[in-house]
């Protein structure tokens, strides 16, 4: 167990490298960044690339890595001042999408296979209370305690420093002070890009290349260390990180509990947060200030006339195009739960991806355990995924905002490691099978299938259109625009908020099992975290309040890959979501389906109610 415990030193490092500058970043900007992966994963890639695949001299490859991490930093920084101050749930996923555009980057660059590296630093081990360490892991361990020293005293014995927490005391009392805090945001960006980077580029030839997976491994376990240390002491981060470390060492030859490794940070975030109320209990301004118009106050005849024209169309398409209709359908939905959930309540859910492949194992699991038929296990396997929803909206009663979109991003992440592993649900690394679709005793060809898709997204849609008009529909808006309103009103919140995430997790439910027909055999890979990303920002980009922006987003994600094949570049659903939640929060609010109203509103003559409106 000693040697296990010792073992996980140089990974708590790591953590404890990345948590520090989440600290320190969000101690001078109040904003929580989630790119510190994808730039250690960047320098990660420079570093070897250079070094391994061009034999650059080690110093020169280092310093060439630091400046990309270094670059990252400094464009987040311009990306965090272009949305606004005071924009932090709008910045948080503006550094989301920032991590994907850099991983896709990195994706087309050096490829997506995994790459074992050698390491840099001299061959041999070392004997630390008789467990034996490579010089790697006692460099690892030695060069985060020494950052971890630099880092206490450049903030306690420099006037850099004393400038810094000034700036996170009271930012306007520190420009009136004379202070740049600009530059000293700026600052805070690349040193805690920096020691990220430092940490990919450190922790890689201790477990591998690859830029999905290196991303993964700082995607949750820092953020963990930073909360337990309340988002304000170096020290207490730094301490966490390494105790994460030591536990997942510990932890690496248990198998009882798939992902037990993912299971304990996710269980001490969440149990900091609830011992330190107020770190979640802290309001976050919506993502967009725009006057709303209400979902659902359109003509129903152009949906109508949509589904119409799909229905007709069906019978002509080829089974490349028939397949691309069915995932437009299918990521249409997965938006849709999006939409209820955060653009009519509010609420923030990156684990959206986790609750559709939970509607796709169960799915399996009901046709092949109890064989029972498609039409029963399309009714069922929606409802047992509202148990799962509810777990992910629990949070939602205790957090606000920031801290609800990191714990469900967390849980996200811990459903894919741990109940997807786990071989009795999922059927483990070799997925599940799903048999062909049938109805009425006859199994249903690609076209039939489509057609049935098209009927129960209609009847989704028009539920949907229903509610939001109905008075569950005004408890919805009254939530998202005040909680304290709303509950002044006499509007349960607690309850409204439940509601809102079992309706989109029977929706969510709904799209996973018709994929799960579609495709026929669900794995675990199929859900990643990013997935979850990708669906949010997809429908941020077209319009999270709208139908129609549902819609737009699911033709987007499964149609924009055929449609834009002829550029030269791969079009995918991450590199389209992540440029366009950056678009859509830099300089586009309100989505792609605002933009006809944007552009009536300028070009439109101004109105006598303008213009009294104006004057008066």
């Amino acid at each position: 167990m000693l040697q296990l415990a010792i073992s996980g030193l140089p990974l708590g490092g790591m953590y404890a490298l990345a948590a520090l500058g989440i600290v320190l970043i969000y101690r001078t900007t109040g904003t929580l960044t989630l790119a510190q992966g994808a730039t250690a994963t960047a320098s990660a890639y420079t570093f070897f690339g250079l070094w391994d695949g061009r034999g650059v001299n080690p110093v020169v490859a280092a310093i060439a890595a630091l400046l990309v991490a270094l670059g990252l930093g400094l464009a987040l920084e311009r990306i965090m001042r272009a949305i606004g101050e005071g924009q932090v749930l709008a910045q948080v996923i503006a550094t989301l999408g920032f991590s994907g555009l850099v991983l896709y980057v990195l994706g087309e660059v050096f490829g997506y296979q995994t790459r074992f590296v050698p390491t840099f630093l001299p061959e041999g081990t070392v004997s630390v209370l008789g467990v034996r360490l490579s010089w790697t892991q006692v460099t690892v361990i030695l060069v985060a305690m020494a950052l971890a020293l630099a880092m206490a005293w450049l903030l306690s014995r420099t006037r850099t420093g004393t400038a810094i927490r000034a700036a996170s005391q009271n930012a306007k009392a520190a420009s009136l002070a004379g202070l740049n805090v600009p530059r000293l945001r700026a600052t805070s960006w690349a040193t805690g890009s920096l020691l990220a980077g430092i940490a990919g580029i450190l922790l890689t030839p201790l477990v591998f290349l690859d830029p999905v997976q290196l991303s993964t491994v700082f995607l949750v376990k820092p953020f963990a260390a930073a909360v337990i240390a309340g988002l304000s002491s170096l020290g207490t981060a730094f301490v966490a990180g390494v105790a994460l470390g030591v536990i997942e060492g510990m932890l690496s030859g248990q198998n009882w509990i798939p992902g037990l490794t993912e299971v304990i940070p996710f269980v001490a975030m969440v149990g900091a947060l609830v011992v330190r109320r107020d770190i979640g209990s802290q309001r976050s301004r919506p993502l967009f200030d725009l006057p709303s118009i209400r979902p659902g106050a359109g003509a129903v005849w152009p949906a109508a006339a949509l589904v119409g024209l799909a229905a007709v169309v069906v019978p002509l398409l080829s089974p490349a195009d028939l397949s691309t209709l069915k995932l437009m359908i299918v990521f249409s939905l997965i938006s849709l739960s999006v939409t209820v959930l955060t653009g009519w309540v509010g609420q923030i859910s990156l684990a959206q991806a986790a609750l559709v492949g939970i509607g796709g194992f169960m799915a399996a699991k009901l046709a092949n355990a109890f064989a029972l038929p498609f039409g029963a296990v399309l009714l069922l396997a929606p409802l047992l995924v509202v148990p799962f929803a509810l777990a992910v909206g629990l949070p939602a009663v205790r957090f606000r905002g920031l801290m609800l979109a990191l714990v469900t991003l967390a849980f996200g992440t811990l459903t894919f490691f741990s109940l997807f592993q786990w071989q009795p649900f999922t059927g483990g690394l070799d997925g599940s099978r799903v048999p062909p679709p049938s109805l009425l005793g006859t199994q249903l060809d690609g076209r039939g299938y489509a057609w049935v898709m098209l009927v129960v997204a209609s009847a989704l849609f028009w539920l949907a259109r229903n509610l939001i008009r109905n008075r569950i529909g005004d408890a919805f808006l009254a939530v998202r625009e005040s909680e304290d309103s709303a509950a002044a009103a006499g509007i349960s919140v607690m309850g409204t908020k439940l509601l809102a995430f079992s309706v989109s997790g029977v929706i969510a439910g709904t799209a996973g099992a018709l994929f799960a027909y579609e495709v026929q055999t669900v794995s675990f890979d199929q859900y990643s975290p990013f997935t979850s990303f990708s669906i949010f920002a997809l429908a941020v980009f077209a319009g999270v309040e709208s139908l129609w922006g549902a819609v737009l987003a699911g033709v987007l994600f499964a149609g924009a890959p055929v449609l834009l094949d002829f550029l030269p570049i791969d079009v995918s659903p991450q590199l389209l979501s992540s440029v366009g939640v950056l678009v859509t929060l830099i300089v586009l609010p309100g989505g792609l389906v605002a933009l006809p109203r944007k552009l009536r509103g300028r070009f439109s003559a101004p109105t006598l109610t303008a213009i009294a409106k104006e004057t008066a």
